[in-house]
């Protein structure tokens, strides 16, 4: 990593660690959205065991028994109850699904759909927030949200067709046609894996290379306050390609981050008996991933700034507000 890069990479950490409240709002968004379905799924739990001998033992731990007889009849959000869903697997899972493009339950499609609108109307004024580089009113943050909120949500449903096209016609003929006739004469599992591994690593090239378009698109979008999603799609290729070498290490670095994260939950991750300690481990690994999150793309801004622009810079100023020591009391500070 070189000087300038680790700069960056820092710099990034030291934009969210001064704005810890965003880390705050996503962890309590995530909450919001979750909660409904947890209740649901709380709901049928109880119904399920009621009074029973297996209600005492399934509050102590795992009792397999009930869990494949619930399952057996379990619809809808209690179908997505299946032991994968405890600890480090969960992740494993989440990851095991992306990487063969398995499509999520139904019920949890309206979870993740809903968590990802509410994303897309808040990204706006975190990255504006991330942009400045000092504290804006609730009010102030609010407003840079709905400003921005219809220009993302357009960015994201061009990103999203990107991914479709990947994910539902690229994918399938990539790991079939092409994955088949390359292993059509293996007899040894290991070169399978290995070719496979090969596939999924060159899949991946796109798929990361449309995310750091769309990354630097909404990067241009907020801090240039720009209208059109398509020139800010073209604009932040156009950066992408003329900055490619801190761009590529800034992704490698937080690739890294991430992983040495995950690794460090997987020492830590909670079994199904864990109680309020597993919770509090799990609470923290979403907490410390959205802040991964966040410091990735507090690095986005800051690199974009130091080539284009100059720290704190954003085009659109803030609404001035009355020079009142009164009406500054009425705006916390985010």
């Amino acid at each position: 990593m070189t000087r300038a890069l680790r700069e960056t990479w820092v710099e990034g950490w030291r934009r969210v660690w001064q704005a810890p409240s965003l880390v705050l709002l996503l962890w309590t968004a995530t909450l919001v959205v979750a909660a409904p379905a947890a209740w649901l799924l709380h709901g049928a739990l109880s119904a399920h065991l009621g009074d029973s001998l297996m209600a005492e033992t399934a509050a102590r731990g795992v009792n397999l028994a009930w869990w494949h007889e619930f399952l057996a009849q379990a619809s809808g959000l209690g179908a997505t109850f299946t032991p994968r869903i405890i600890g480090m697997a969960a992740v494993l899972d989440n990851l095991s699904r992306m990487a063969d493009a398995q499509p999520l339950p139904p019920a949890l499609m309206v979870v993740v759909g809903a968590w990802l609108l509410l994303q897309v109307c808040l990204m706006g004024g975190i990255v504006e927030r991330l942009a400045r580089q000092q504290p804006m009113g609730r009010v102030m943050f609010l407003w840079a949200c709905v400003r921005h909120a219809g220009r993302l949500g357009r960015l994201a449903l061009i990103t999203g067709a990107g991914y479709w096209v990947l994910f539902t016609q690229v994918h399938p003929w990539w790991f079939g046609e092409v994955y088949e006739a390359a292993v059509r004469d293996v007899t040894a599992e290991r070169v399978a894996f290995a070719w496979w591994l090969a596939a999924a690593l060159m899949f991946a090239v796109p798929v990361l290379l449309l995310g750091v378009v769309a990354d630097y698109a909404r990067v241009r979008a907020v801090v240039e306050d720009r209208r059109s999603m398509i020139g800010a799609l073209a604009a932040g290729a156009r950066f992408a390609l003329q900055a490619r070498g801190a761009v590529a290490g800034l992704v490698l670095a937080h690739v890294l981050t991430f992983a040495a994260w995950l690794a460090l939950y997987a020492l830590v991750a909670p079994g199904a008996s864990a109680g309020l300690w597993g919770l509090g481990v799990s609470q923290a690994y979403v907490i410390g991933r959205i802040a991964v999150r966040l410091s990735g793309v507090a690095a986005q801004v800051s690199l974009f700034q130091s080539r284009l622009a100059h720290a704190g810079y954003v085009a659109h100023p803030l609404p001035a507000w009355p020079e009142s020591a009164a009406a500054d009391a009425i705006l916390p500070k985010v």
